[in-house]
């Protein structure tokens, strides 16, 4: 009889440990599932991330162009107190004649209402209505003041909306009579 006893509690204590219990099995699915949440809110923070950065950088890239247009302008005047006379304190647009690639400063009163358009066959961006090219999320305004040297301060800002966030990025400048 103790063979039997034996072979029996050996079934028992094998059967005891076969496969997982409900608990266990809950258990590991739970933390399955949390792990892939986690992967999958990290790909998501990535993704918005790397969207964020792209439009960071054009915004970058629009308001060092209106610094360096203004400063392209006094380069190509005659003298500095012929054009420091010409460029009054206020708001300014900066756009480019698609016909002659020439830029050209326009006194703006209503800065950062219109926005910047993008010719994706030349890569440039423009302010001109009448042209193609598609709208961007983009405004650029540019505006100049005396400072108390006679310098001019130059500050060019971008503004743009992303996922009904406002975004402004300004780079600020000074020019002075160098000439």
């Amino acid at each position: 009889m103790k063979t039997e006893d034996r072979s029996k509690n050996m079934v028992k204590a094998k059967s005891s440990q076969d496969g997982f219990t409900l608990l266990e099995v809950i258990i590991s699915l739970g933390i399955i599932v949390v792990g892939l949440v986690g992967a999958l809110a990290l790909v998501n923070f990535t993704l918005n991330s790397s969207g964020t950065s792209s439009l960071k950088l054009i915004a970058a890239n629009l308001a060092q162009e209106g610094i360096e247009v203004v400063r392209n302008s006094r380069d190509t005047s005659n003298n500095w107190t012929s054009w420091y006379n010409s460029i009054s304190d206020g708001s300014y647009r900066a756009s480019i004649n698609l016909a002659n690639y020439k830029w050209t400063m326009i006194s703006d009163s209503t800065p950062h209402e219109e926005k910047l358009r993008f010719d994706s066959n030349t890569g440039l961006y423009f302010y001109e209505p009448s042209a193609s090219g598609s709208l961007t999320l983009f405004s650029r305004a540019i505006t100049i003041t005396t400072g108390p040297a006679g310098e001019k301060q130059l500050i060019s800002e971008v503004k743009w909306q992303e996922r009904n966030r406002s975004h402004t990025l300004k780079v600020v400048s000074y020019l002075y009579n160098w000439k």
